[in-house]
């Protein structure tokens, strides 16, 4: 198999090519990057520089043998233009898996939020959920959409307020159980097993909640 990943400079898509590098199910893992990786990758992963404009020069990449993963994602300080922000948010992951589904990929992997709704009011959780809406409604190839809670892990650029809740929610992680579960802060690198795991094994195409990543990158 081989395997496409886009947003691999952010924290789960960095950890999730370190782990397919390591795979032995994967002959091939190709990295989408709008420049340079900043962090030296495996030999055995290709990086692809795009620029997200004209996706008909990506199309050759996806094919059946293939599984596609997306985890891009920004943030207001890094994109305070709504419209841009859309485009990252929203236009990349449908644009990626509108071509997965024409060249009749094995599946397609992306990264969503808790809360995620088309009906919310906040305009992240808001896009997020349209975003779902879109790819599960027009996808007939396997899909896994990922609701991850606060993500654990170092990143490449310093956000304050995000390390400052990883330290907070580390510490009172002993109290995330039962049906809090779904909130308690998971390792980006637990996510990234779980999005391989789902991919491999070919299961049924959902929604994939916090909760239930935990137990699927351990199985």
């Amino acid at each position: 198999m081989k395997a496409l990943v886009f947003g691999g400079t952010g924290l789960i898509g960095t950890e999730l090519l370190q782990l397919l590098a390591k795979n032995k199910s994967f002959k091939k893992v190709s990295a989408i990057v709008r420049k340079t990786h900043p962090i030296r990758l495996s030999d055995s992963i290709e990086s692809v520089v795009f620029d997200f404009k004209n996706w008909t020069e990506i199309e050759h990449l996806f094919d059946s043998e293939t599984h596609v993963y997306c985890c891009v994602g920004s943030t207001k300080k890094k994109t305070p233009d709504t419209s841009a922000y859309r485009s990252v948010d929203f236009d990349i992951p449908v644009n990626v898996a509108q071509i997965a589904q024409k060249k009749e990929c094995i599946s397609f992997s992306v990264i969503s939020s808790i809360g995620a709704s088309a009906q919310s009011s906040n305009f992240y959780l808001n896009l997020k959920g349209q975003m779902e809406y879109e790819i599960s409604k027009s996808l007939r190839i396997n899909w896994y959409i990922y609701r991850p809670s606060l993500l654990l892990g170092k990143r490449t650029e310093f956000r304050f307020g995000e390390s400052f809740a990883q330290k907070i929610f580390s510490a009172l992680g002993f109290l995330f159980i039962g049906n809090l579960l779904k909130y308690k802060p998971i390792e980006a690198v637990t996510v990234a097993q779980a999005m391989i795991q789902a991919s491999i094994k070919q299961l049924k195409s959902g929604i994939i909640e916090n909760q239930s990543i935990f137990g699927l990158a351990n199985e």
